[in-house]
């Protein structure tokens, strides 16, 4: 179910780094007042951003607020930080990538439904991201761990290793078992969450895209079919991660990627088509409804979307 306790908090920037060529970390720490709830916000939902530094309205800012999941949450007595993934792409991006430690920042949150995590701690999961749908990945990998989960492997593509370069945790020239799961990348090691970096122009790990990767580690390894997928990315690679689930029968939830304007289901912007009856595949008025992304979602049984 949604965590219905959301609000506007008034949060404070304690980091802003570089994660390779294309994406950076932002932290930010919430008061103490907004931590009592925010503590306990679950991998999956996802925090609306103020890019501005007065109103919605300041040239230098935007609009509409901006949604990003959130990667990771840290927690010390009544400090909550929360840090998010992004990379540059319009002004609201470009605002963020011009905070610094101490500025203010407002944000609506938390937001969405979050992943629903295996019920057994032996269960095996898969968590695969790719792009910038990667942050909602790890921080489930760090929920995971805590619960104690052992049995999880994480895969991430990106277009190239610039993307990997201040988290690289292995010599890429050294990696001749690109396949095989290890402690390559530090978002992940702080999990002790072992991966597969595919690549999409083979610079380093697997060449290629993340699906071809998981597809070809499940062929090599026929214990991992029974396992759960857990994955974000761009609706192609979804797409095709849902197909691969299904032809082989797995389990997949998905964190969908979409523009909306509210975060909370006013604005009805976020709409995708899902089936009524997961067990009937056939896409008809009598099958398909459309859901809300930031309400219904952000995540969702692979089995229950419909793709265009």
């Amino acid at each position: 179910m949604n965590n219905k306790k959301r609000g506007e908090i008034s949060a404070t920037i304690v980091s802003s780094r570089d994660l390779g060529a294309e994406y950076q970390s932002l932290v930010m720490e919430v008061p103490e007042e907004a931590s009592k709830w925010i503590r306990n916000v679950r991998p999956g939902q996802f925090v609306q951003i103020a890019c501005s530094d007065t109103d919605y309205y300041s040239p230098e800012g935007t609009f509409l607020r901006r949604p990003f999941s959130i990667a990771s949450l840290q927690t010390e007595n009544n400090h909550v930080q929360l840090e998010v993934i992004y990379n540059v792409i319009g002004p609201g991006t470009g605002w963020m990538a011009q905070r610094k430690s101490g500025d203010p920042v407002n944000i609506l949150a938390p937001l969405g439904n979050g992943f629903a995590q295996p019920q057994e701690k032996q269960t095996k999961v898969i968590l695969a991201g790719g792009g910038i749908g990667i942050p909602p990945v790890l921080f489930l990998a760090d929920a995971l761990k805590k619960q104690g989960f052992e049995n999880i492997v994480g895969f991430a593509g990106m277009r190239s290793l610039s993307n990997f370069e201040y988290s690289i945790n292995s010599d890429p020239k050294r990696d001749s078992r690109p396949l095989e799961p290890s402690l390559r990348l530090e978002q992940w090691n702080r999990s002790g969450t072992p991966s597969v970096i595919a690549t999409d122009d083979g610079s380093y790990g697997f060449s290629g895209n993340l699906v071809e990767a998981l597809d070809q580690y499940l062929a090599n390894h026929s214990d991992w079919t029974n396992a759960e997928i857990f994955t974000c990315g761009p609706e192609p690679m979804l797409k095709a991660m849902a197909q691969l689930a299904g032809s082989r029968n797995m389990t997949c939830h998905i964190c969908m990627e979409a523009y909306m304007a509210c975060g909370f289901g006013v604005c009805q912007s976020c709409v995708v088509p899902v089936k009524i009856d997961k067990e009937n595949s056939e896409r008809s008025g009598d099958n398909m409804r459309y859901a809300l992304v930031c309400d219904a979602g952000p995540v969702f049984d692979a089995e229950e979307l419909l793709w265009e």
